[in-house]
Parts: C-alpha cells; sequence; structure tokens
C-alpha cells in the first residue's frame, strides 16, 4: 500500500456555525497516489515528534511536499479534491 502526508480540509457545524480548518494527515492508497477511489486516511492530524532536532527536520521536509499537492476534503466518506 502507498501512502504519503495530504492536507485535508475539515468542515465541523455546531449550532449551525461552520468551523472549517485544514490538517496533515496520513493517506493510504489503494492504487496509484494519484486515484482517491478507496484511499483511507489517519483520523486525526498527525504530530510531529522525533528522537533528536536532525530527525525533526528531516520529517518536516518531508511532510512540507504535501503542499504542493492539491488539498482533499472528506465528502460522503470518501477524499476528494477541494476547489476552493
Amino acid at each position: 500500500m502507498i501512502w504519503n502526508h495530504r492536507v485535508i480540509r475539515h468542515v465541523d457545524t455546531y449550532n449551525e456555525v461552520e468551523d472549517i480548518w485544514f490538517g496533515i494527515h496520513e493517506v493510504f492508497y489503494s492504487g496509484d497516489v494519484d486515484d482517491l477511489k478507496g484511499a483511507l486516511w489517519t483520523e486525526d492530524a498527525i504530530q510531529i515528534i522525533e528522537g533528536d532536532a536532525e530527525d525533526l527536520l528531516r520529517s518536516i521536509v518531508r511532510i512540507k511536499a504535501c503542499l504542493d499537492k492539491p488539498i482533499l476534503m472528506i465528502e460522503d466518506s470518501c477524499l476528494k479534491e477541494w476547489k476552493p
């Protein structure tokens, strides 16, 4: 299974007020990374915790690459590209 980090746009509604927020999640693909059909994602946005500063920097550089990809959104329990 292939995976990477992606930004996911979330919309939570409380008392008819929408709260929109963005988080970085791990996304797992059943096939090609460009095919979102059947993709799964972590429920919670990631936390970056490493054993030392050098590993932390390496993780941040790797994770930063997701900012160059289209933002995703959750619709009907599936991931789709968000089009603002």
